[in-house]
Formats: structure tokens, C-alpha cells, sequence
């Protein structure tokens, strides 16, 4: 459970006006080290986040057109929070694959 809290406080720090997102990390991070059935789920969500801004991210090119020029990703900002959800998603599964036991 140290796990989750310590999880949950790194995603608040690193996402302080998304105190909701910052929980529901938590909550993944404890499913995913208790759980034997939620080892899958932070790489599930890792990877279905970071499809979900892609594809957001394409159809915005699509219907604003923005120059492709050196502030091309700061026309972006409104899916920033979604990638680092993904990376803090992604440290859950290391953690978590850290934590476990020796398969071998």
C-alpha cells in the first residue's frame, strides 16, 4: 500500500490542479501491486491513453492545419495532462514489475 500512496503523491505533485487524475493513478497502482489479476492494467491504460492523444492530437492537425514549424507542439497543450498521465502510468508498471517476484 506504500506503494500506491507514494504513487499517488508523485502524480499530485507532478499534476497539482488534477487532484482527481492524481487519486485514480493511486488507485491503479494499488489494484496493480495487490492484485495478481491488475498486473495488466497499467500498461492496458499506458497504451490506450497514448493511442486516445494520438488520435486526438491527428484530428486536431487534421481540422486547425497548424504550420509544421518549431512551436508546432505547443498547439497541443490541451493534451499534455494525457501524456503525462501515460508516463506516470507507465512508472506504475515499473514499480509494479519491480516489486514482483522473481518468474525465473
Amino acid at each position: 500500500m506504500v506503494t500506491a500512496v507514494g504513487t499517488g503523491l508523485f502524480a499530485l505533485v507532478n499534476l497539482p490542479s488534477w487532484p482527481a487524475a492524481a487519486l485514480a493513478i493511486a488507485g491503479v497502482a494499488a489494484f496493480a501491486v495487490t492484485r495478481r489479476e491488475g498486473a495488466r492494467l497499467p500498461p492496458a491504460l499506458a497504451a490506450s491513453l497514448f493511442a486516445v492523444t494520438s488520435l486526438l492530437i491527428m484530428i486536431e492537425q487534421v481540422l486547425e492545419r497548424h504550420p509544421p514549424d518549431f512551436g508546432w507542439p505547443k498547439q497541443f497543450a490541451e493534451f499534455h495532462v494525457l501524456g503525462v498521465l501515460t508516463i506516470l502510468l507507465l512508472a506504475v508498471e515499473y514499480v509494479r514489475s519491480a516489486m514482483a517476484p522473481d518468474e525465473s
